[in-house]
Order: structure tokens, then sequence, then C-alpha cells
């Protein structure tokens, strides 16, 4: 009995140890899948990821350039998935450009509609994240200093999506997005007045300036 009792627990152990080994196998083809696919969703989280992350301070090197290598590295492998991912979709270079141009304009869009929401919820003395709100003020930094330091970082300049002409299907769906965050960013524009709220954004669109510091 007592042999058969240690079989069994051997049995149900080599079963759990199995199924450990499949969660990680799963979980390793679904981030496969998802670096192949370039869907534009990963690509922006990823990419707003990183540049919420990095610390230039905590990066060894002598240069501003030689502390981006690791922002560098992950937009280019970033830059590498969504447009192979458009290639095999017959998306000409120019098209390939475009859209990636649009794709970074909106993460940087995204990342100033969230900062200004949590500004905003500061400002009305409502419940916000404070990790969120260091984590996106740390993004704008890094923003402001990408376009030296990294080479694939390339956004569409926000004074010219309204004329921007697409090229392709998925130019005029990101161009239709990054509009869609510039009204979201006008309505925090009309709610608040003060001039901390696009504090650091570059932002040149009338009607999303602050107007005041009261």
């Amino acid at each position: 009995m007592a042999w058969a009792m240690k079989t069994v627990l051997q049995n149900m152990n080599y079963m759990m140890e199995m199924m450990q080994v499949l969660m990680e196998k799963c979980t390793y083809m679904e981030a496969r899948m998802d670096k192949g696919a370039g869907r534009v969703s990963d690509c922006c989280r990823h990419l707003q990821k990183t540049f919420e992350a990095f610390d230039a301070d905590m990066n060894s090197g002598s240069t501003m350039k030689e502390k981006w290598w690791w922002v560098c590295r992950r937009v280019r492998e970033t830059y590498e998935d969504f447009t192979g991912a458009l290639m095999q979709k017959g998306c000409s270079f120019k098209s390939l450009t475009g859209a990636w141009s649009l794709v970074l304009l909106e993460v940087y869009l995204r990342c100033c509609r969230d900062l200004a929401a949590v500004r905003y919820a500061v400002m009305e003395k409502m419940d916000y994240d404070e990790e969120e709100l260091a984590a996106l003020q740390n993004a704008m930094k890094n923003f402001a200093d990408a376009e030296a330091n990294c080479s694939f970082w390339t956004p569409l300049q926000i004074d010219l999506l309204e004329g921007y002409e697409p090229s392709s299907g998925v130019e005029s769906v990101l161009k239709s997005q990054a509009l869609e965050r510039v009204e979201e960013l006008k309505v925090y524009a009309n709610m608040c007045s003060h001039v901390k709220l696009f504090e650091g954004m570059n932002l040149t669109i009338a009607g999303l300036s602050a107007s005041s510091s009261d």
C-alpha cells in the first residue's frame, strides 16, 4: 500500500513538473507570436514601456550615445518586427516609413495623454498612481533626448499630422488614431488651464497649450 501511494505521489509530481514546463513554453510561444506579428498595439506598448523604464544615469558610458544603447536596441527590434510584418503584407518601403513615423507619434501622444490624465487627477485631488506618474514623466524626459540619441526614433512632426496623406490602409488607421489622441488632449486642455498640465510636452497644435498657471 505504501509503495502504491509513493508511486502515485511521484506520478503527480512528475505531471506537475510537466505542466509547469508546458506553461513556460506556451508563454514563450505567445511572446514569439507577439513579437512576430508586429501589431500596432503591441509595438506601442513595448515602446512606451522602454521609454518609461530607461534611466541614462544608470547606464555605463562616457557619452549619451553610449548610454542610450539599451533604448536603441529595443527601438530597433520593434522597428524590425513592425516593418517586417508589413512587408509580408506587401507594403512598400515608403508606406513602411510613413507607418513607422505614425506609430512613434502615436506612442508619444498616448504618453502625453496618459500623463495629462494623471496630472489632472493630482490637480483635482483625485486618486492617482504615483509610480505611473513618475514613469510617464521619465518617458517625457527620455522622448526629449531620443531624437539626438536614437536613430530609429523618427516620429512624424505633430504639426504635419493633419495634412499627412496616407499611402496605405495601415497609415490611414494610424493617422486616425493619432488624431484621436490629439482630441483627447484637447479635452484635458479645455478642462484645465494650468500651465503644468502639458509641461515638458512638445505639443504645438493650437488648443494644446495651457494658458495660465492659476
